[in-house]
């Protein structure tokens, strides 16, 4: 008399009912290695997203830099009337910065430190130039600049990701 036996997973694709031992153990190996696949494929997934999320803030930087470098003197000339000293030097320094910070993070390398260094950055840009909260456009980019700054803080606690040069450099050095 055949002995019935129900095949149950975890991760149930469909449910199966076996006659035999050695029919059952192979239909719970097929659903382990079609869940191993379905993890891979999703991981795989997240890490493309995870790049892609990664590379689409450092446009932010960069576009800035930019930006400022073919509006350097009407930039300067508007720092200058908020009363900031030095606002070629400072100016420079933005954009110096923002071409380095955007630079990093867009491939991947030392990305927590380049992430700090930017929200470092974007603070002191929030409270300087958009300091007087009674200007709705300074609202405005106040918000945004939160944003950005949050985005910012999930590159200092999840790093650069799988697909950067971060990762590269550390099998790199692995293999060594």
């Amino acid at each position: 008399m055949p002995t019935h036996i129900e095949h149950v997973s975890p991760y149930p694709r469909q449910q199966v009912h076996h006659l035999d031992p050695e029919s059952a153990g192979q239909a719970f190996e097929d659903e382990l290695r079609a869940l191993q696949a379905d993890r891979l494929r999703l991981k795989a997934q997240r890490n493309r997203y995870y790049a892609a999320g990664r590379m689409l803030i450092a446009p932010l930087f960069l576009v800035g830099a930019v930006l400022k470098l073919f509006t350097f003197d009407q930039t300067r000339l508007a720092m200058q009337s908020m009363g900031l000293r030095d606002a070629t030097v400072l100016l420079t320094g933005a954009i110096v910065v923002e071409i380095i910070g955007g630079a990093l993070i867009a491939v991947g390398y030392r990305v927590r430190n380049a992430a700090i260094g930017m929200i470092i950055y974007l603070a002191a840009i929030t409270l300087v130039m958009h300091g007087d909260v009674t200007v709705e456009a300074n609202r405005i980019s106040i918000l945004a600049n939160l944003a950005f700054i949050g985005a910012l803080t999930m590159l200092v606690g999840h790093g650069a990701g799988p697909l950067s040069v971060d990762r590269w450099l550390k099998r790199a050095n692995a293999i060594r």
